[in-house]
């Protein structure tokens, strides 16, 4: 089945960010602060019009690279059916070029262990020690300079 990337309002990444990030918790704790800033992107893997994988770019600055512009990646996620079939790499690749659009440094995450060597494969390189986040988890901060 084809996949279509896309522009997503912050709304349709919640059947997404749900179930894959925040099973068993409210809804609101889907909803990210920042989701509906004017400068926010969310983006889409689409397959038969139903929202299969989703991630989010914030306008944050990164406090190691204060002085650079820079996105935060939020909530990307993909249906565990979905899983294997190149989407977040799509997601990934749809982030940097969203970012050349807005003349961005670099974009910077806060991205779970179990897929540190995901965004290494990306070409996103870790920063500090790892750190747990309440309620969710070890994570580990990264970030890709663009070009």
């Amino acid at each position: 089945m084809d996949v279509t990337i896309r522009a997503l309002s912050a709304a349709e990444t919640l059947p997404v960010r749900m179930p894959v990030l925040r099973p068993g918790r409210p809804l609101e704790s889907a909803i990210f602060d920042g989701d509906d800033e004017p400068t926010t992107i969310h983006i889409g893997a689409c397959a038969a019009n139903e929202v299969v994988g989703v991630v989010s770019l914030m306008k944050t600055p990164m406090v190691e690279q204060i002085d650079q512009l820079a996105y935060q990646l939020r909530g990307m996620a993909t249906q565990p059916e979905w899983r294997g079939k190149g989407i977040g790499r799509d997601l990934l690749q749809a982030c940097v070029a969203a970012m050349v659009e807005v003349d961005a440094d670099l974009i910077w995450c806060n991205a779970r262990s179990h897929v540190v060597q995901f965004y290494q494969a990306a070409g996103y390189q870790a920063i500090g020690a790892p750190f747990h986040i309440a309620d969710v988890g070890q994570h580990q901060k990264m970030f890709l300079a663009l070009p």
